[in-house]
C-alpha cells in the first residue's frame, strides 16, 4: 500500500523547460542613486530617467518628495536625500541583507514563477475581448 501511495504524481510538479520567456532582471535605482555625486548628478539623472522612465519619476515624487525635473532644487534634494543619515542607514542594511547575487536569485525565482503561472493557466479560457 506505501508503494502505490509513494508513486503518486504531484500535479504541482510541472516541466517549465518549454516556456519561452525573457528571464526576469532586476535593475537596481538604489546603487545608481546611491552613486550620485555632485559632479555627475545633472548626467547621471537624465540616464535614470530613460533607464527607469515612469518609476523613476514616481521615485523622485513619490520618496524622495521632490517635484521632480520641473523643480529648480531637483539635484539638491536628490542629494541631500541620499546624505541623509536614517537613508544612509536604510540603505547599508538593505546591503547587508541582499547581496548582488541574492537579488539575481530572486529574478531567477520570479521567472520560474512566471513560467508555472503560463503553464497552469494554459487552460484557463480568458475572454474574447483581450
Amino acid at each position: 500500500m506505501l508503494i502505490l501511495t509513494s508513486c503518486k504524481h504531484d500535479p504541482l510538479d510541472v516541466d517549465t523547460s518549454k516556456v519561452a520567456l525573457d528571464p526576469i532582471v532586476f535593475k537596481r535605482l538604489d546603487k545608481d542613486v546611491f552613486s550620485l555625486t555632485p559632479e555627475n548628478c545633472q548626467l547621471k539623472m537624465g540616464e535614470f530617467e530613460k533607464k527607469y522612465t515612469t518609476f523613476y519619476m514616481r521615485y523622485i515624487s513619490s520618496i524622495v518628495n521632490n517635484g521632480g525635473k520641473i523643480d529648480s532644487l531637483y539635484s539638491q534634494t536628490l542629494l541631500r536625500f541620499i546624505a541623509n543619515k536614517d537613508i544612509q542607514t536604510a540603505y547599508s542594511d538593505l546591503n547587508k541583507t541582499y547581496s548582488d547575487n541574492d537579488i539575481e536569485l530572486i529574478g531567477d525565482e520570479m521567472t520560474e514563477a512566471v513560467k508555472r503561472f503560463k503553464v497552469f493557466s494554459r487552460n484557463v479560457k480568458r475572454p474574447s475581448n483581450l
